[in-house]
């Protein structure tokens, strides 16, 4: 079995309390009319003018605030994924310079090598067969740091496009998304 809660009822408000609301209903309402009354009156329009310029400002400083996808939080998200994607760039850069390098700097040297050997005499077949070697030696490109930092980027630069994409969706299609 079970307990039931035991309803409690709203404590009645006291002649004195409701006499109380009424009369403040009753003042906002006298100040209301004599607004309207005096609307005409420049001092008031000043006044009026003053309020509206003041509304619309803090309208225009309330705008960052929003969730929409110029709000300062979605912005600084798609900011940050740029930043992410440059950083995958300049990674997936440093590994490619770094293994270009290396056979930059072993074709450096054998290509002293060979002009050592062109200017001791070496020809036709032996200068052939030298090139070949020189060239099956050059150092290979780890590919596994290559795939690594192109993957790397392939997935910050996606991250950033479907941030974009749905950024610009409308409600319905993001809910669409979601539910799917």
């Amino acid at each position: 079995m079970a307990k039931t809660a035991k309803k409690t009822r709203a404590k009645r408000k006291t002649v004195q309390q409701m006499l109380d609301e009424t009369q403040a209903k009753e003042r906002k309402l006298k100040a209301r009319i004599a607004l309207k009354k005096v609307m005409d009156n420049p001092a008031i329009k000043t006044l009026q003018n003053s309020l509206d310029e003041l509304t619309k400002k803090m309208i225009e400083f309330q705008k960052g605030f929003g969730s929409g996808p110029q709000s300062f939080r979605s912005r600084i998200e798609g900011k940050q994924l740029w930043i992410a994607q440059i950083e995958a760039e300049a990674e997936f850069a440093e590994v490619g310079l770094d293994a270009l390098s290396e056979q930059r700097d072993y074709l450096k040297t054998e290509i002293g090598h060979v002009a050592t050997a062109i200017t001791e005499g070496i020809t036709g077949v032996e200068l052939d067969h030298l090139v070949s070697v020189v060239l099956g030696n050059i150092p290979t490109i780890d590919d596994e740091n290559v795939a690594g930092a192109r993957a790397n980027l392939e997935a910050a630069t996606t991250d950033r496009l479907v941030f974009t994409k749905l950024k610009k969706m409308s409600k319905k299609a993001k809910e669409a998304i979601n539910n799917a």
